[in-house]
């Protein structure tokens, strides 16, 4: 990772969800990988339902917590 990409990184809000997303879903986004796994706070799962709505991203939810949620993020495509 370049010391600028790093630096940028640093100044993202990470209690923020759409940059939870990014960082944690990247290779799948880009087409890198065919599945991803993501946690988040119990109270975001619906906002995430929401920006993954009409793209080819889909989830399985594999543990629930009375906090946590962990999925398995995948693309439907492969």
């Amino acid at each position: 990772m370049s010391s600028e990409v790093y630096e940028l990184i640093k100044k993202l809000s990470l209690n923020n969800l759409n940059t939870q997303t990014a960082m944690q879903c990247a290779p799948l986004i880009a087409g890198l990988k065919a599945s991803n796994l993501m946690t988040i706070d119990r109270g975001y799962y619906r906002q995430l339902m929401q920006i993954i709505k009409g793209t080819k991203i889909s989830c399985y939810v594999l543990v629930m917590t009375d906090t946590r949620i962990t999925m398995l993020m995948y693309n439907e495509e492969n």
